[in-house]
């Protein structure tokens, strides 16, 4: 049984939540590491890891710089992992893998073994001025308010928990 490298950056903590109840439906062995945290903690040697889940907030079209970072200077040994992606945020599943092919390396994009949006939240407490105001103009006006979706978290689970069996 392989394991699993669950590693994220998160900018309200939507992301590190879906992290978490991503983590709670593995039955494999699993490691979290947030991306985001300051100061960062001694990075994880990938080599003790067959699967590496990445997964980012997304904002504004662009995945968190850290995790872009992350895939740039890790490239070469991402690029030979079981690749799983997940990202959070209030665009679509289309749009969002749109952006991430612009903006993530080609090599580590082409081993995705699946990607998936698990939805978002929008944390207003957790945001700066201007996008509070923006963001809740928007709350204002629609019809369903976002929020992770437990299924695809559910799922992704499942798919990461056969994957070499």
């Amino acid at each position: 049984m392989g394991k699993v490298l669950i590693a994220y950056a998160t900018k309200t903590g939507t992301t590190a939540d879906a992290a978490a109840m991503l983590a709670k439906q593995l039955t494999k062995p699993f490691n979290l590491y947030d991306l985001s945290k300051k100061p960062r903690a001694a990075e994880p040697d990938l080599r003790a890891y067959d699967t590496v889940v990445l997964g980012t907030g997304m904002y504004c079209g662009r995945p968190r710089r850290e995790l872009a970072a992350f895939c740039l200077e890790n490239e070469a040994l991402l690029s030979g992992k079981t690749l799983y992606l997940f990202t959070c945020g209030i665009g679509s599943e289309q749009e969002e893998i749109g952006y991430l092919r612009k903006e993530l390396p080609a090599s580590v994009m082409e081993h995705i073994t699946l990607y998936r949006h698990l939805g978002g939240e929008i944390r207003l407490d957790r945001l700066g001025l201007l996008a509070r105001f923006g963001l809740g103009q928007y709350l204002k006006h629609c019809e369903v308010k976002p929020a992770l979706n437990g299924e695809v978290i559910k799922a992704l689970g499942v798919a990461i928990n056969q994957e070499g069996e």
